[in-house]
């Protein structure tokens, strides 16, 4: 399975969605076809890179939204709550600068 770890401070960004146990995460700086081949698969939200999952789920969809940012097409990932996505450690990427892993292979 799928999995990308994003770094979401103080849950920035986070909202509950239409459904229940459904929630939206954005605006995340990933390509639209990495987040695509994600839907099915999981996200894991970290305070920080050194810090457990505190949030997460599994992916149901992904869109695309412009935004104002210097890379301004960005995505929203729209996600069921999943209690399996907290406290996991951070995978992928993990220099300075990085707010993604990447999407990685998990388990």
């Amino acid at each position: 399975m799928l999995g990308l770890h994003l770094l979401c401070r103080d849950r920035l960004n986070l909202t509950r969605g239409a459904e229940p146990d459904t929630w939206e995460s954005g605006f995340w700086d990933v390509p639209s076809t990495e987040a695509t081949r994600l839907v099915g698969g999981m996200i894991y939200l970290h305070q920080t890179k050194g810090a457990r999952s505190y949030f997460g789920g599994r992916v149901l969809a992904s869109r695309e939204v412009e935004t104002e940012s210097a890379h301004s097409k960005r995505i929203v990932f729209t996600f069921v709550f999943d209690a399996s996505a907290r406290d996991v450690s951070w995978r992928g990427a993990d220099h300075g600068m990085a707010v993604t892993g990447g999407v990685v292979e998990e388990g």
